[in-house]
C-alpha cells in the first residue's frame, strides 16, 4: 500500500516551475493514470485505488507566503483549475 499526490489535470507552467510547489509534492506529481501504470510496470498486480481525496491547493498551501503569493497572482480561471487538478490517493497492489 502506498499513498501519494497525483494530478487529475495539467497544471499551469508557473506551478510546474515553482521550487516551493515541487518541494510540496505538487509540481513533481505524476498524472494519476501514469502513476498507476508505473506501479503495474514494476510488476505489481491487482492495482487498486482504495481512497481518493481532492486536494484544495488554497487550503493545502495557504500557510506558505511564497506559494500563496504565486497562487494569488494567477488569473481566476487558472487558480480555479489548479484547485481541481490534484488528489491524494491510496493505492493497494500485490507482488
Amino acid at each position: 500500500m502506498v499513498s501519494d499526490m497525483v494530478l487529475l489535470a495539467d497544471l499551469p507552467d508557473k506551478v510546474l516551475k515553482s521550487p516551493e510547489l515541487y518541494a510540496g509534492c505538487i509540481a513533481g506529481a505524476l498524472k494519476k493514470e501514469d502513476y498507476l501504470n508505473k506501479i503495474k510496470k514494476a510488476g505489481f498486480e491487482d492495482v487498486r485505488v482504495t481512497k481518493e481525496d481532492a486536494v484544495s491547493l488554497a487550503d493545502y498551501l495557504g500557510s506558505d507566503k511564497v506559494v500563496s503569493s504565486l497562487v494569488e497572482n494567477m488569473p481566476v480561471a487558472e487558480r480555479n483549475s489548479i484547485n481541481r487538478a490534484v488528489a491524494s490517493i491510496k493505492v493497494s497492489a500485490k507482488k
